[in-house]
């Protein structure tokens, strides 16, 4: 082969290999939305027909996907229940009672809270996003201020120092993809990043991993 012949042959390579890669990258930036959404829909799908479908198993009725539907019914039947003025009595009531509950109650009543700041139908709320240099001076987590104001006062008997400490305001740092998890934060104000995220696109930021960014303003 000619050297001409040669450097025609490195050229379709390169421009194959080139074509080959923009090719793949294209289809997988749509492809791979696609598959994470099936994913995860496919696990909630499990999930949900994973509560009732033994008990129709049971029942000796075997049809595909009857678990889901019954559950979704079920939520649907609740939610129905529950806007009602005797639905939300019996709820309050159910509440008091699994809060006598020793360890559930602990359980309940974390997730509960969390669940009603962090839903934008509550009039509970987060006062706000910050970032938080966690778990050390030079790395930031995504915080949320609880509005919670700890007195220093509380502080000394914690750190077993008698010196004066300033207040303290709590923070929640959660877990990713979790968000429900995390940890709690006393520090003071002025030492936190303020932040213009919402609280809904910090929750997104969390359960993506950091792949769901909020657009810049």
């Amino acid at each position: 082969m000619t050297s001409p012949e040669k450097k025609s042959a490195v050229r379709f390579r390169t421009r194959l290999a080139h074509h080959l890669r923009a090719k793949l990258i294209a289809g997988l930036l749509v492809v791979t939305p696609l598959a994470v959404t099936v994913f995860i829909l496919s696990v909630i799908f499990d999930a949900l027909n994973g509560v009732l479908a033994p008990f129709f198993e049971a029942a000796g009725i075997h049809i595909p996907g009857i678990g889901f539907v019954a559950t979704v019914l079920l939520v649907y039947a609740v939610g129905v229940v529950v806007t009602r003025v005797a639905g939300q009595r019996l709820v309050a009531i159910a509440d008091e009672l699994v809060r006598r509950i020793p360890i559930v109650k602990v359980i309940y009543t974390g997730a509960k809270q969390i669940i009603d700041s962090v839903s934008s139908a509550s009039g509970r709320s987060f006062e706000g996003v910050a970032l938080v240099p966690f778990p050390s001076p030079n790395s930031l987590c995504i915080g949320f201020i609880t509005g919670a104001k700890v007195p220093g006062a509380w502080v000394r008997p914690i750190t077993g120092t008698n010196r004066a400490t300033s207040d303290k305001v709590a923070v929640f740092v959660p877990t990713t993809p979790n968000p429900t998890s995390g940890f709690l934060v006393l520090m003071d104000r002025d030492l936190l990043v303020p932040s213009d995220l919402s609280v809904e696109d910090a929750v997104k930021l969390l359960v993506s991993g950091g792949l769901i960014a909020p657009p810049m303003k």
